[in-house]
């Protein structure tokens, strides 16, 4: 997902690759269950400018039956922390995307995961008391 006019369709274009009852995990949000949770997360993504996000399979497993498989990759994403207001660079190297082949023959995300490689920011230490004598 890059900066430009597409933006703003890419939550419905993207939500179309879920199934129903899929769950998204992204760090530092809470997890998304079902597509209009899922496109409401997505649109709130895509509001923020700073919003750049890249993605890469390094590995696609697809069961002996033929009707799941898995993903693993990397992703990067440029985002604002929604309390400093501060730009953050994200990374991960694990990315797992659970498809599951649909009854009609399409293939649908079922669990899509995220997890962060970069420490949670911490917040400043209170100031040291004083000390009276």
């Amino acid at each position: 997902m890059e900066p430009g006019p597409g933006r703003r369709k890419m939550p419905t274009k993207s939500v179309a690759h879920y199934a129903d009852d899929a769950i998204v995990m992204t760090p530092g949000m809470p997890p998304s269950s079902g597509k209009d949770t899922i496109r409401n997360t997505m649109k709130q993504m895509v509001s923020d400018p700073a919003m750049s996000l890249k993605f890469q399979s390094s590995k696609v497993e697809v069961a002996k039956s033929g009707d799941v498989a898995y993903t693993q990759g990397s992703y990067t994403m440029v985002m604002t922390d929604p309390q400093t207001k501060q730009v953050i660079n994200d990374h991960g190297k694990l990315r797992h995307n659970i498809i599951e082949k649909q009854p009609d023959g399409t293939w649908k995300a079922v669990a899509d995961i995220a997890t962060s490689e970069v420490p949670p920011s911490r917040s400043p230490a209170p100031p040291a008391p004083s000390k009276k004598h």
